[in-house]
């Protein structure tokens, strides 16, 4: 027998979540901004009830109060037991939620994501995911749907949240590095120029 596929919410359709819910078929989603919700069929009026239609929750916000007040309404459903956080928040904040949520038998995925709107639409963001295997076994199709790149780092979350730190620092690095050389170049009389192909 075909296992019944989970049904997945997906609350925050900003810049970023929006193009990854629509990656997701048969989604309920939620958001505060009623016009980000008109592309969806499946509709939530509330996290609440978002957790008694779905199985799993993915919450793409940035504000840390934003993400306390949708978990503490997460948690009031019936149905929901795994919760994929989207978010670069930090391990402390992950590590309080994975908390708050276990109190109800509802496991939690770290799972910050890279690449902006851009990777979002095109479905090839890379995403970092940290916690309970059985949770990371049913979110990888799905987060494959708008990753291209899903790294696993074991079973602790917040784990993904510093690789996800890391990972901004080498960015940036980069970057000032980057910006030096140019400095470098213009000031040596060599300014920047398209290259001919």
């Amino acid at each position: 027998m075909t296992p019944i596929p989970p049904v997945a919410g997906f609350i925050g359709l900003g810049a970023m979540g929006g193009p990854m819910a629509a990656h997701l078929a048969d989604v309920v989603v939620y958001d505060i901004r009623p016009a980000a919700c008109a592309p969806f069929a499946n509709v939530a009026t509330s996290p609440a009830e978002m957790a008694a239609r779905a199985d799993i929750v993915f919450a793409c916000l940035t504000d840390p109060a934003d993400f306390r007040a949708v978990v503490s309404e997460l948690c009031q459903g019936g149905r929901i037991r795994h919760y994929v956080h989207l978010g670069t928040s930090g391990s402390t904040l992950v590590r309080e939620l994975a908390d708050t949520l276990a109190a109800h038998n509802i496991a939690l995925l770290d799972c910050p994501i890279t690449g902006g709107p851009g990777r979002a639409r095109a479905g090839t963001l890379t995403a970092m995911a940290a916690g309970p295997a059985e949770t990371y076994a049913l979110a990888a199709p799905l987060i494959a749907k708008f990753a291209s790149k899903l790294v696993a780092l074991g079973p602790e979350p917040g784990a993904a949240q510093t690789m996800k730190v890391i990972n901004n620092a080498i960015s940036l690095a980069n970057l000032a590095v980057a910006s030096d050389a140019m400095l470098l170049g213009a000031k040596a009389a060599s300014p920047p120029r398209r290259c001919s192909k």
